[in-house]
């Protein structure tokens, strides 16, 4: 009975002021950034300090030796960082196509990477141990007489030899090269995957995977790869994409998503429906100066109660996850936010319009939303009546409610609640769902399990739904 909600997001609010924090604020702060760094900086003051009275311990070695050895480590940690970073980058990228890269010479780069995308998951591994080969090695020269701090032997030989070969291996690595690695080409896998050391590192493993198959060095892996596909089966398991990756990715090609759409319907004893809209709108991109909401009946559109903009909030851009803005729409939806907003007579006007059945919703903003490189949330809020005959109370009546939807949407909460006074309750509730008007099996699923248990009222929250799908509800009207 409702159509999809439809909104077009546009509009710009100025710089919020920065948050001033008290003395004791920002002593706090300092204290717990102090106690952040203090033990890894601890440990690595440990380290630095045994290897270099081990070294020194051993006549052959002095400062310059040690020096040279510090560099090594460096670049080999460096060569570490960048293939790390590499296929973070490639696998965040690997399903674009050529085109989608702006750069004339990126292209035929990624698809020569695309072609060969072994050499990055399997030559890559290979380098990557040598490398750890050689940072151990390392570490056994530096202890080969024992494990020496500030002079003097540490007691237990065996065993410190033990703990500092694994303290130089890991920590080092974890530090400064596999978790900056993936943090860097999760935030900038373009630059990454196209940067000259990248390159530089590509040519290098394209030598080594030529090693690997000339010599058949990977045999063995092939063996236990048959091994394992007899007892999991040679066939790939299906990789769709979680309910979240495609909201997410539809939010970057939309530029705007629908965060919450909450619609409450109170069905009064003749039939006749309020119905109350909350809806919150997040934009990141392609900023526009309307928004819309529609919604029709089959009754005549009696009354628009009230409709009003309740603010505009600055939030960040998603740029890894929507889970890092997520949280703040929760909050305005809630209307418990502390975002920097603002209000409706600051933004345009909005405009309810009836025409029959339907009723629609339009705001108009003063400026395009949201402004260049910013985040921003557009909170509405609606209510409006039709006449009689919207909704069945008549007992043994059949009635239905769909919602369709024409681009993403996080979360619908649909509520319908008949009024006391009709003693009347809900049964053969249905669920199903279309997708250009044929049936959707799994669609329909969600929105089953979406339901409250309760013939009192329909009461369902759906995340994610499908764009593009219609949802309906269909019930049977029983008064007691």
């Amino acid at each position: 009975m409702a159509d999809p909600a439809k909104s077009q997001p546009d509009s710009k609010s100025s710089a919020p002021a920065p948050p001033k924090h008290g003395f004791q604020e920002k002593l706090r702060r300092g204290v717990a950034a102090f106690f952040r760094l203090f033990l890894p900086a601890v440990l690595l003051a440990i380290l630095a300090i045994t290897w270099y009275s081990s070294l020194v311990h051993q006549r052959q070695y002095d400062g310059y030796k040690f020096g040279y050895l510090v560099l090594i480590v460096f670049f080999l940690l460096l060569v570490l960082l960048l293939l790390e970073a590499m296929e973070i980058a490639y696998s965040v990228q690997r399903d674009k196509l050529p085109d989608q890269f702006g750069e004339e010479s990126e292209r035929p780069f990624f698809v020569t990477m695309h072609t060969h995308e072994h050499v990055i998951y399997d030559a890559r591994e290979w380098l990557f141990i040598l490398i750890l080969a050689i940072i151990a090695f390392i570490a056994e020269i530096a202890t080969h007489e024992g494990v020496y701090f500030l002079g003097r032997e540490v007691p237990g030989r065996e065993f410190a030899k033990l703990v500092f070969a694994v303290m130089f291996t890991t920590l080092p690595i974890v530090w400064f090269a596999q978790a900056p690695g993936k943090d860097l080409a999760k935030s900038h896998p373009r630059r990454i995957l196209f940067s000259g050391a990248t390159r530089a590192i590509w040519r290098c493993l394209r030598w080594v995977d030529i090693i690997v198959q000339k010599t058949d060095l990977d045999a063995p892996a092939k063996l236990v790869t048959k091994a394992g596909e007899k007892l999991f089966g040679t066939a790939a398991e299906p990789n769709t994409p979680s309910d979240h990756g495609l909201f997410f990715a539809s939010l970057q090609r939309y530029g705007f998503v629908l965060h919450d759409l909450l619609i409450h319907i109170d069905v009064l004893p003749d039939g006749s429906c309020k119905v109350r809209q909350r809806v919150v709108i997040y934009l990141m991109g392609y900023p526009r100066t309307n928004f819309r909401r529609e919604l029709f009946f089959d009754a005549r559109a009696e009354k628009a109660t009230f409709a009003r903009v309740e603010g505009y909030y600055q939030c960040p851009v998603a740029q890894d996850s929507y889970e890092a803005v997520s949280k703040d729409l929760d909050d305005i939806t809630a209307g418990r936010s502390s975002l920097p907003s603002r209000k409706d007579s600051e933004l345009g006007f909005c405009e309810p319009k009836m025409d029959g059945r339907r009723m629609t919703f339009e705001v108009t903003t003063y400026k395009k939303l949201p402004e260049e490189n910013r985040g921003g949330a557009i909170a509405i809020e609606c209510e409006g009546t039709w006449a009689a005959g919207a909704m069945k109370t008549s007992h043994g009546e059949e009635d239905w409610f769909e919602q369709s939807f024409s681009f993403p949407c996080r979360r619908y909460r649909l509520e319908i609640v008949p009024d006391p006074s009709l003693n009347m309750h809900l049964s053969e509730i249905q669920a199903s769902a279309t997708f250009m008007n044929n049936p959707h099996a799994g669609e329909e699923k969600r929105l089953e399990k979406a339901r409250e248990d309760t013939n009192r009222a329909i009461l369902s929250t759906l995340e994610y739904p499908l764009p593009g799908a219609k949802y309906k509800y269909h019930w049977r009207v029983v008064r007691t």
